[in-house]
């Protein structure tokens, strides 16, 4: 997308090319929470490394407390677009917490969490990288993987 100078200065055309990447960020979490909830068995994730994340209490209230490498957390599906454009992942301990949720970004997602990124790609059969950038890519990519489904699992396809 080529920006040119009056856009720059131009506060209408600020919004609408941001926009395009919000709402990229709204379809890939709702792909995201959708794949999180039809996948077998939870969604569980080690802590890697020590380091100050924004928690969730009880109450409602967030606030940033270290949290221990080598707890573990499950992926729930409440994905969502972040404010300064990325992804923000909810995950749960699994051991009882004074915390109720933990949120990240997906750098600190890839970061923290042993082997988060690799799951997290599996699950949208797609790379990340590819996926942020555009979530129609992963419903195209669905749809093909979905027809090539299709015709190998048909014994009489190709055979002429």
């Amino acid at each position: 997308m080529a920006v040119l100078l009056d856009d720059l200065e131009n506060p209408e055309a600020e919004d609408s090319m941001a926009s395009p990447n919000s709402a990229n960020l709204d379809a890939l979490a709702s792909i995201l929470n959708d794949k999180i909830t039809n996948e077998k068995g939870d969604l569980i994730f080690t802590l890697g490394s020590t380091f100050t994340a924004t928690l969730l209490f009880p109450d409602g209230g967030y606030k940033k407390k270290p949290v221990v490498a080598g707890d573990e957390f499950t992926l729930r599906p409440e994905c969502r677009g972040g404010k300064r454009g990325d992804m923000i992942f909810s995950l749960e301990p699994v051991d009882a917490r004074d915390y109720s949720r933990m949120e990240m970004n997906s750098v600190e997602a890839f970061r923290h969490l042993e082997k988060f990124k690799v799951r997290i790609e599996k699950l949208i059969d797609l790379e990340w990288s590819k996926a942020i950038t555009s979530a129609a890519t992963i419903k195209e990519h669905a749809k093909a993987k979905k027809e090539a489904d299709t015709y190998a699992d048909n014994p009489l396809w190709g055979i002429f």
